[in-house]
């Protein structure tokens, strides 16, 4: 399995599960998390996660998807207005 770092400038964190791992709903395993707040105008943090997600994208279509990309794929960089409008902490943030 291969990584790719990605290195932040100032984020704030939501939903940290640093200190102990936390049981999700559909885990099997308890898991650390955490979900990075990302403001929408920083465009080079937001510029490392896109090209961080299309390598994982190749890396995929070479060893999961056999060569063909499916036609629907779930990125995980989400928007905040638009996924979660009446939380003003995820206003005009990525998350």
């Amino acid at each position: 399995m291969s990584t790719t770092k990605v290195v932040t400038a100032e984020v704030r964190f939501s939903y940290l599960n640093v200190l102990e791992p936390r049981q999700g709903e559909n885990d099997k395993e308890p898991k650390y998390s955490v979900a990075l707040l990302i403001d929408k105008d920083d465009t080079v943090t937001l510029g490392r996660f896109k090209t961080a997600v299309e390598e994982a994208k190749k890396q995929g279509l070479e060893k999961v998807w056999g060569g063909k990309l499916p036609a629907k794929i779930d990125i995980p960089i989400r928007d905040g207005d638009a996924e979660r409008p009446d939380d003003p902490n995820y206003a005009g943030k990525y998350y």
